[in-house]
């Protein structure tokens, strides 16, 4: 079994948390730059994008090196708001009509002569689509430190204040 997944060391840094014996010298350095959404993200997503990029600058550790997971994201947060206007315009269930068949597939017949039918309430297949969004969603957002538990693991430098500085130096 390989336990829980490991945090990026940018993050253990960010925490105060950075340890000399468990940090690979060798890992590659995340790019500095801030992310540029990919040319596939448009509207709710190319929105969602830039606020994950705004909050993930705010906690002090945003690179390049996110852009794929950020986009990701962004696409799976924009699919929830989708699939739930599409619910509540249409409602989480849906009726539909079946003929009623014997046990050799035979059409039932009622009193009249004419076939039966049933009419059966299902699920809306939107409510599952977006169970499965807002499940993988919540797993991404935990892979860039944003879910609410993962937040509480992350210190966020605090602004200096020049005379807290000049107090800090002597």
């Amino acid at each position: 079994m390989a336990g829980r997944k490991r945090k990026p060391h940018k993050l253990h840094v960010v925490e105060g948390t950075a340890r000399k014996c468990r940090t690979n010298p060798r890992a590659p350095e995340a790019e500095p730059e801030a992310p540029v959404a990919p040319d596939y993200i448009g509207g709710r997503a190319k929105k969602y994008f830039d606020v994950l990029i705004d909050r993930i600058r705010k906690m002090g550790y945003l690179s390049r090196s996110h852009t794929e997971i950020l986009a990701l994201a962004a696409l799976r947060l924009a699919e929830v708001d989708e699939l739930t206007t599409l619910i509540e315009r249409e409602g989480p269930t849906y009726f539909t009509v079946r003929a009623v068949v014997d046990a050799k597939g035979a059409p039932l017949l009622g009193p009249d002569g004419k076939p039966m039918y049933a009419k059966l309430k299902k699920g809306h297949p939107a409510v599952s689509q977006r169970s499965e969004a807002m499940r993988h969603a919540q797993s991404l957002l935990s892979e860039l430190g944003l879910s609410p538990s993962a937040m509480n693991r992350i210190t966020v430098p605090e602004s200096g204040n020049d005379e807290d500085e000049w107090r800090n130096l002597l």
